[in-house]
């Protein structure tokens, strides 16, 4: 399913969510697109959010708060592709004070293209099963 929310371009695949960002991602962009990995994780148990920063990407601090503030509650894994290295620092820390404070999301991944997002996103999915295997054995 492929749809546009703002100038975003928005596709799903099963529960993967590909938010194609090269503009501002203005708070009420952003809420739909997490409103929507939150359907996504109602219907799979899981939700991945891969979003592929473009020339013009930016998060305005309202966003980000909502970000921070959404991920309290929510199970979210998060992959960036294409961040700067000054993004990909101001994430990292935006993601450990969140998690300092009780966030429920799965961290940040940062890889250069949607394969290794989709590597990744295999990895945590067999460590989220292994987990749940050792879980059982309790």
């Amino acid at each position: 399913m492929e749809m546009q929310i703002g100038p975003h371009r928005v596709e799903v695949e099963n529960d993967i969510v590909f938010a194609y960002c090269s503009h501002r991602l203005q708070f009420a962009e952003l809420k739909q697109i997490l409103d929507l990995c939150e359907k996504i994780h109602a219907r799979f148990g899981s939700a991945h959010l891969v979003t592929v920063m473009g020339p013009g990407y930016e998060l305005p601090p309202e966003s980000r708060k909502l970000a921070a503030e959404w991920g309290r509650d929510h199970e979210l894994h998060n992959i960036v592709i294409g961040a700067s290295f000054a993004i990909r620092t101001l994430i990292n820390l935006l993601s450990r004070a969140s998690k300092l404070v009780g966030s429920r999301a799965a961290g940040v991944d940062f890889v250069s293209t949607i394969d290794e997002a989709r590597h990744r996103i295999a990895e945590y999915k067999a460590r989220m099963a292994n987990s749940q295997e050792n879980l059982k054995g309790l």
